[in-house]
């Protein structure tokens, strides 16, 4: 009797857990479960990556469009002003002291002009403003430069980019410097005005596009690398400021 007592007394204290197999089940089905949805949301979560990127990637080509047409627009500005000037109150007749008054007015009128000079058909200057030149400076021959060479046939230019002082991005456009027309004929030119402009302007609005606290950068740059512009204008102000030649490269071959 008393080993029949201390074993049932001993079988019952030893009696096996319950719900064990179901707390494994319950995890393993949990996991199973899981799978799947991990799966599903690696995969939203790289379309979502892919997406963004694309979209980012639209913005940034969007706002290079229109900052590409802003520079357009600002070029052609400079050229119409040439072009007006050229017409100015029959400027190709009128004497060299009225003629440096249109342009002392011009540059007055539009700080982004550093240089104004005006070109007899034969490539001699005959006349220079500018606001970095010194006293008494001698004349030109411009007979070989693209300028007067692509003017001088009737045609405005623009183009040959440059470094004012080392540091300063310019410009020089040209404008034929025509005379009225003849029933029988058309304008003859007389000439070739030539303006130097500076570009910095373009880099002042770059700057307010995006500014120094954006992680983003924004460049214009000339297809040899010739940095034009840059959000962060102290980039441009530098001598021989250039793109990397990586970021060139990648430029070119794309």
């Amino acid at each position: 009797d008393v080993r029949r007592q201390g074993y049932s007394l001993e079988s019952m204290t030893r009696q096996p857990p319950r719900g064990r197999l179901s707390v494994k089940l319950l995890f393993w089905f949990l996991c199973i479960s899981l799978i799947p949805v991990g799966a599903m949301g690696w995969h939203l979560t790289n379309i979502s990556m892919a997406v963004f990127r694309e979209v980012s990637l639209r913005n940034q080509q969007n706002m290079a469009q229109r900052f590409a047409e802003t520079v357009e627009n600002t070029v052609q500005s400079f050229m119409d002003v040439l072009v007006e000037t050229a017409r100015l109150g029959e400027f190709a007749s009128t004497t060299a002291a009225q003629r440096e008054g249109y342009l002392l007015r011009v540059m007055e009128l539009h700080p982004a002009f550093l240089e104004l000079s005006v070109v007899d058909p034969s490539g001699k200057e005959t006349i220079r403003i500018g606001r970095f030149q010194q006293e008494n400076l001698l004349t030109r021959d411009l007979f070989q430069t693209p300028a007067f060479q692509t003017s001088i046939q009737g045609v405005p230019y623009q183009g040959a980019l440059e470094r004012v002082k080392g540091v300063l991005p310019a410009m020089s456009l040209s404008v034929p410097i025509t005379a009225e027309a003849s029933k029988e004929a058309a304008r003859p030119v007389r000439g070739v005005l030539i303006g130097k402009v500076g570009l910095t302007i373009l880099s002042n609005l770059l700057e307010t596009e995006i500014p120094e606290r954006d992680e983003r950068r924004a460049a214009v740059a000339a297809p040899d690398g010739f940095l034009v512009a840059h959000s962060n204008p102290d980039q441009v102000y530098k001598p021989e400021a250039a793109l990397p030649q990586s970021v060139s490269d990648l430029i070119q071959a794309t």
